[in-house]
Parts: structure tokens; sequence; C-alpha cells
């Protein structure tokens, strides 16, 4: 869920998604509900994304493989709970699950334009929910062999994106000393 508004009256709450905002200085603007503009754009937005994913690629294959991919999710989630201090070795398993979601969206190119931004948003978030600093940045394009790793990844190679964002953390970590 993504807003809390709907919770009990009186009882304040923040989600996660307002609490990442909040963290990273982003202004979560809520809408009025049936505003005629409002829907309208919403609505033009959900057709674009129909279009351009599930038209193009479809859902699920089945049931069985949303359900496979839920039951990969809670297993991280038990393996690496939020707000736990991670080791070395889980720091490495976070980069390569960041690494691994990147390239698989860069490998599917669900849309026409912006994949590439987007699997670094999902490398940041991912990073993110499980402690680390969001390391790849947004614009420019990262350096760091990251367009090299690209083109493996388009050839369903995951490592390389791995290895460039183990590069991006280190430095990421030198300049900001987090």
């Amino acid at each position: 869920m993504f807003t809390g508004r709907f919770h009990k009256p009186g009882v304040p709450v923040e989600v996660l998604f307002d609490k990442i905002c909040r963290e990273n200085g982003i202004t979560h603007r809520l809408t009025k509900i049936h505003s005629p503009t409002t829907t309208g754009k919403i609505e033009r937005l959900h057709q674009t994304l129909q279009r351009e994913l599930l038209d193009v690629h479809g859902p699920f294959e089945s049931i069985e493989a949303l359900q496979k991919l839920q039951a990969a999710v809670s297993r991280f989630d038990e393996a690496l709970p939020t707000g736990k201090d991670l080791s070395g070795d889980e720091v490495d398993a976070v980069i390569d699950l960041c690494g691994w979601a990147h390239a698989e969206w860069i490998r599917i190119h669900p849309f026409a334009n912006g994949n590439g931004r987007t699997a670094r948003l999902w490398a940041n978030f991912l990073a993110m929910r499980c402690g680390l600093p969001p390391f790849v940045s947004l614009r420019p394009r990262p350096d760091d062999g990251y367009e090299a790793a690209g083109a493996r990844a388009m050839r369903g190679r995951w490592e390389p994106t791995a290895a460039a964002f183990r590069r991006m953390l280190n430095r990421f970590l030198e300049e900001f000393g987090r």
C-alpha cells in the first residue's frame, strides 16, 4: 500500500513508501479521489503500461509461475529481514540480487523507452530494502563497465552487472562515507 490515509482515523501511520520518500526528500502528493482530471491521467497511464508491458509480453504464464516468484521473495525476506545489519557475504548476495533484477529487466526490455532508468530504480529499491544506500545513479548513465554489462544482460548474463554494481557501491561508500 502506498498511503496510510485509509488507515484507522485519528491514528497516525507511516507506510514504507512514505518513509522512503521522507528519507530521500521526496514529497508524496496525494490527489483527491474521483477527480476527473486525475482519474483520466491515471487511466491513460494504466493503458500505456498494459499496452507496452502486458500486451507485448503477456502476464505470468500461469498462477504457478506467480506463486514461484512470490515464494522466492518470501524466502529472500526471511533470509534478510528489513533492518538487519548485513555481513560481507550478505552484502554480496544483495548486490547479486540487484544485478540479476537489473539484468533481467534489461533482457526482457518491456518498454519502448526508459528500460535502463527503470532497471536502475529496481536495483536501488532492492538495495535500499536491504539496508544499502541507493548507489546506482539514474542520470547520467553510470560508468564502471555499465554499458558493457548491459550488452551482456541482453544475452542473459547478469554477473557483469553485479560486478559493475560492486564497483559503484564501493565508490559510493568512499565518496559519502556510509
